[in-house]
């Protein structure tokens, strides 16, 4: 079980040890300023409190200021893979974003490597969606595979619900993410969501807060708004809380589709958490083929997608050409998104597992050719009955 005990530093305390354990050597007043983001005076302040406590000895870090820093230490890490991310189409129909490369580097290796560079190796992968892509990173970085088989019938909470056991002084991320630089710390003060300041409309969730920065609630959509971005710490009172509150509501039927931000915000006065802003360029997170293509111009060329190779090979146009993709009403099984190449659109067609008990293809595409042969539908390009695409 996860342990219980709960720092006494105050924040400012917490911020002069930490920089001084970073550092690894003494700092002035000065410099602790700087690293620190503090006024001179309140660090100054601080600073003799930590050396009338005995934590700082000669402007450096004594064996007692490590010790009341243990309590803020992060002791682990839940890292989501579990979703099918549809609307990233189509590339999620082949595989799960997080296992995309990225300006060369796979986005939940990176991830997972930002976590080590800071100490932080003990680090649950929750898998749902395609899990066997996911499989070999327990033996390349030790991560302990966990799969949530309730992906596809409930949000994330399931997810959380796979780990609740093991959340504790925990980050909490989404194996998409791509932080620019590294977000990760080896000790932080107390629980918070990061977020990223948007001008002009948004759909995203934009954050309210309080005093201190408390986080009081927040709406889906507005404007001109700091909004929920990226990673996110439990503390360890948050994780006792959130724990508790998950398994009296997980079985009910209301539960099933709410994300556990939702959750969250259902009992935000029982929870302390505060925003962290992070500058734009920071924290990346994708929701389409072309918003990636736009970080990462070279994204398309290399991308290994038969779905972009079944589209350059029947419109003989180059990968670079295909845009505008976006997800459409699915059927029963089949996955169905929108392309354009030049000034023409297309829908692309997946097929869905399990189609082929339910669907004759063979039949399906003699029915196709037949109906473009006497002219009653000119639209169906090619596909392979055998396959399933089109």
């Amino acid at each position: 079980m996860p342990s219980t005990n709960v720092g006494t530093l105050s924040e400012p305390q917490f911020n002069i040890l930490t920089a001084l354990a970073r550092e690894g050597a003494a700092l002035t007043q000065r410099a602790l300023s700087v690293a620190t983001d503090m006024s001179l005076g309140r660090v100054n302040t601080a600073t003799r409190e930590c050396e009338a406590a005995g934590y700082i000895e000669d402007r450096a870090i004594t064996d007692a200021g490590r010790a009341a820093l243990e309590p803020y230490r992060v002791t682990g890490a839940v890292i989501m893979a579990a979703g099918l991310s549809s609307r990233f189409a189509p590339i999620s129909y082949e595989r799960p974003k997080g296992t995309l490369k990225v300006r060369g580097e796979i986005l939940v290796e990176r991830q997972i490597r930002q976590l080590h560079e800071v100490g932080i190796t003990n680090i649950a992968l929750v898998v749902g969606y395609k899990k066997e892509y996911f499989f070999y990173l327990a033996d390349k970085y030790g991560v302990d595979i966990v799969v949530n088989r309730e992906y596809a019938t409930r949000n994330n909470n399931g997810s959380l619900w796979r780990v609740r056991e093991r959340l504790d002084n925990t980050y909490v991320c989404s194996s998409d993410d791509y932080f620019t630089t590294n977000p990760f710390e080896p000790y932080v003060y107390k629980s918070y969501y990061s977020a990223n300041y948007v001008e002009g409309p948004t759909d995203e969730w934009c954050i309210k807060v309080g005093a201190g920065d408390r986080i009081t609630g927040a709406t889906v959509g507005g404007e001109d708004a700091w909004v929920m971005l990226g990673h996110v710490y439990f503390d360890r009172n948050f994780s006792a809380t959130f724990r508790e509150i998950l398994e009296q509501v997980y079985d009910k039927p209301e539960t099933v589709s709410k994300l556990w931000e939702s959750i969250y915000l259902d009992h935000i006065k029982s929870f302390d958490m505060v925003i962290r802003r992070y500058p734009d360029g920071v924290i990346h997170e994708f929701d389409s083929v072309d918003e990636l293509r736009d970080f990462d111009p070279l994204f398309i060329e290399n991308v290994d997608s038969e779905v972009f190779d079944h589209i350059v090979e029947t419109l003989g146009c180059a990968k670079s050409e295909i845009r505008d993709f976006y997800p459409l009403k699915q059927g029963i099984t089949n996955l169905s998104c929108h392309f354009t190449v030049g000034d023409d659109e297309y829908v692309y067609r997946h097929p869905g597992i399990g189609t082929e008990k339910i669907v004759d293809r063979s039949a399906e595409f003699a029915g196709l050719h037949l109906a473009a042969e006497l002219g009653i539908d000119d639209t169906f390009i090619t596909g392979d009955p055998a396959a399933g695409w089109k």
